[in-house]
């Protein structure tokens, strides 16, 4: 009298004793039979305003139930006139010839035409990267200014032109057809930006860098240097000043144009006058400075010319290399008079 669950056909033999002691027996055969095998399908996914189709079988009779309060007891039920509450799970319960009952599950898709979002990231400045982004399909088509074409749902344009900008068209598709949209692209152009400087210099001279557009400037450069000026002066410069200086335009709209210059200063050429001079009245010496390529004296001198000095004097010399540098130097002549000789 207590329940259990038998796994598999089987004779069943019972002994029976009574109050006297004697015995008998009996046999019954318990018969086991598999649960019905369901084989379940459907033409999913259907599109909107189709028909739907629920296929099973495996049994004799079938209970369908599903999504937007379905129910039926077709072994392959029909929807006809399918909308989107139709997507879902439908279960059927199935009962084969000897009353035994299994249950099983199929998931549809009702899909309609693609539904399009379209996102970028436009306004985008020349020189940077235009992405847009299309969803809702399984297929894209793009096309867009300059013949440009691409069947990614994201497409990437990187060193965008402002001959990029303009509209875009995609067309996306899935099962049941293909809709279109559409998306502006605006590119601005780099700001206008003009540089200048009096590179190369020489040392001890000033250097002056200029930058010219509309928008606010940023420079930097050698020894951590940085400024927000667009024009930068350097007074009695050394060669600590050389090197590239970079200035970066940023514009209202968040553009940038940047441009470098290269600062070379040139080293001062190393002038020598030569040793101070002392000579008697009425001689002859000759000055000659070196170091440079070009000299210029005072007192009317010619470099390495002979010439008579008439008294003592300081005699300066600048002389130029072939950078344009000068530097000077003096040599100190000294004249005694003769003797009086009586």
């Amino acid at each position: 009298g207590v329940p259990f669950t038998p796994t598999s056909t089987t004779t069943y033999t019972v002994t029976g004793t009574d109050a006297n002691g004697c015995t008998n027996t009996d046999q019954v055969q318990v018969t086991v039979n598999s649960l019905p095998v369901i084989n379940i399908s459907s033409n999913s996914p259907v599109c909107e305003s189709g028909i739907l189709t629920l296929f099973a079988n495996g049994g004799i009779t079938y209970t369908w139930t599903g999504p937007n309060g379905f129910s039926s007891n077709d072994q392959n039920p029909i929807i006809n006139n399918t909308t989107l509450f139709h997507s879902g799970t439908y279960y059927v319960t199935v009962v084969d010839i000897n009353n035994c009952t299994n249950n099983d599950s199929v998931a549809v898709s009702i899909e309609n035409l693609p539904v399009i979002t379209l996102t970028s990231n436009s306004p985008v400045c020349e020189g940077n990267t235009l992405t847009i982004t299309a969803s809702g399909g399984n297929t894209y088509q793009w096309s867009g200014p300059q013949g440009f074409t691409a069947s990614q749902s994201t497409i990437n344009i990187s060193n965008i032109t402002t001959g990029n900008g303009g509209m875009y068209y995609v067309t996306v598709a899935n099962s049941c057809g293909n809709n279109n949209d559409s998306v502006e692209v605006t590119v601005y152009p780099k700001p206008n930006l003009t540089t200048s400087s009096n590179s190369p210099v020489c040392e001890n001279t000033d250097l002056e860098l200029y930058a010219s557009g509309t928008g606010t400037f940023s420079w930097t450069g050698p020894n951590n240097f940085t400024s927000s000026n667009p024009d930068i002066y350097f007074a009695n410069v050394t060669s600590s000043v050389q090197g590239n200086y970079t200035v970066v335009l940023t514009d209202a709209n968040g553009c940038t144009n940047a441009d470098t210059i290269e600062v070379i200063v040139n080293a001062l050429p190393m002038v020598e006058a030569g040793q101070n001079i002392t000579v008697c009245a009425g001689s002859s010496i000759t000055l000659t400075a070196s170091g440079a390529q070009s000299y210029v004296w005072s007192n009317g001198v010619q470099n390495g010319v002979p010439f008579i000095p008439l008294s003592s004097d300081t005699y300066y010399v600048t002389g130029t290399d072939a950078n344009g540098c000068t530097n000077t130097d003096q040599v100190v002549v000294s004249v005694n008079p003769l003797p009086t000789v009586d």
